[in-house]
């Protein structure tokens, strides 16, 4: 009796969540809901910062965390998908890669918020892998699991992020000061978070 009492909750909470929801907000993560870092390799001076290669260099930005639990309060499904090119030049561990994974999710957590799912594309550009932004193997992915969506938004920094935005459909948002095409131009992922709740219109 207590087994059937518990999937029937379940059964109730998850037909309220389905009831509740408002959309999919995917997110890249580097320079958006992370701080960059300076790059020190001569063999990159091309880039002046790059994304955390080791816990100790994990940092996420001021409100990302409290900002993706106003978006959960509304009813959004919250994912992160990034391209993390650094694991096949091994640059990046999968041992360091997996303990970045679970501090974001820990700092998101710890301010009462959600994220669903990490995706992420560790192939280098010219493998032209279909997972590898502005790809859009790992957006269709996490779609193919809604029956229905009222809205996609997609928030990034960079001109991949709002390309694959665009091929989804989904509303676009770029962080940061490089125009890419994208509906809205914010400073800041709260910024964005408050476009996509109506607190505020484009930059």
């Amino acid at each position: 009796m207590f087994l059937l009492m518990l999937l029937l909750k379940n059964l109730e909470r998850r037909l309220k969540e389905r009831n509740d929801l408002r959309g999919v907000v995917f997110s890249d993560r580097d320079g958006v809901l992370c701080n960059l870092v300076p790059e020190t390799d001569p063999k990159f001076a091309d880039k002046s910062m790059r994304s955390a290669l080791s816990l100790s260099e994990f940092q996420i930005k001021d409100g990302c965390a409290e900002a993706i639990r106003r978006l959960n309060d509304a009813g959004y499904d919250f994912f992160v998908v990034s391209n993390q090119p650094e694991l096949s030049r091994g640059r990046l561990s999968r041992e360091e890669h997996l303990k970045i994974i679970e501090a974001l999710d820990w700092e998101v957590k710890r301010a009462g918020g959600r994220i669903k799912e990490q995706l992420y594309c560790p192939h280098l550009h010219e493998e032209q892998c279909q997972c590898r932004k502005p790809m859009i193997g790992l957006f269709v992915k996490v779609l193919s699991h809604y029956e229905n969506v009222i809205r996609t938004w997609v928030i990034g920094d960079k001109n991949a992020d709002i390309l694959a935005g665009k091929k989804i459909g989904a509303v676009t948002i770029q962080v940061g000061n490089v125009s890419s095409g994208a509906e809205y131009f914010v400073k800041t992922f709260p910024d964005a978070v408050s476009v996509i709740l109506g607190g505020r219109s484009s930059s």
